[in-house]
């Protein structure tokens, strides 16, 4: 079996397995450390599922237009409003979803009110075992949640949800 086989099918035994023990359907996938290679998202695509990360600088995409226009939204707002694209992003065969890192409570603010204004959703990336640890960060993040963006009318919901 080749090797992209070998990626789809083990995506697709995982999957299958998380939604028997889960009792759900799953449709997102986001890869350790919200980075993922062209191969293996073709594998997630494969198995029916969206994309919630990272777009790092080299493009690790199918290359086509509706790609490439994607992408280049992304990079526009990284570099003209200082954080990339917030919105849901239509690729060739998925959607995309970025994820923001939890780097301060102002930077949280400002995007937060961002994507308020512009109608658009937010993503935080955390990982259980940084909150533990890192008390500080877990605080950021409860301030940030409880005591700013619900009280502005933010509605927490999965990333399925968004990405429907």
């Amino acid at each position: 079996m080749s090797g992209n086989k070998l990626i789809i099918k083990n995506i697709k035994l995982a999957k299958d397995y998380l939604e028997y023990a889960l009792k759900c359907q799953i449709s997102v996938f986001v890869a350790p450390s919200n980075m993922i290679s062209k191969k293996c998202l073709n594998a997630v695509v494969a198995n029916n599922m969206h994309f919630s990360g990272i777009v790092p600088i080299n493009f690790q995409r199918n290359l086509t237009i509706q790609n490439i226009i994607s992408y280049c939204k992304r990079w526009y707002y990284r570099v003209t409003i200082g954080f990339a694209y917030p919105g849901v992003l239509k690729y060739s065969d998925h959607l995309e979803i970025n994820a923001c890192a939890l780097r301060s409570l102002t930077y949280l603010k400002a995007l937060f009110d961002y994507c308020d204004k512009k109608k658009m959703p937010m993503v935080v990336n955390v990982h259980y075992w940084h909150l533990r640890d890192n008390p500080e960060y877990l605080e950021m993040l409860r301030s940030f949640v409880m005591d700013y963006a619900i009280p502005k009318g933010a509605q927490p919901t999965l990333l399925s949800n968004i990405l429907k």
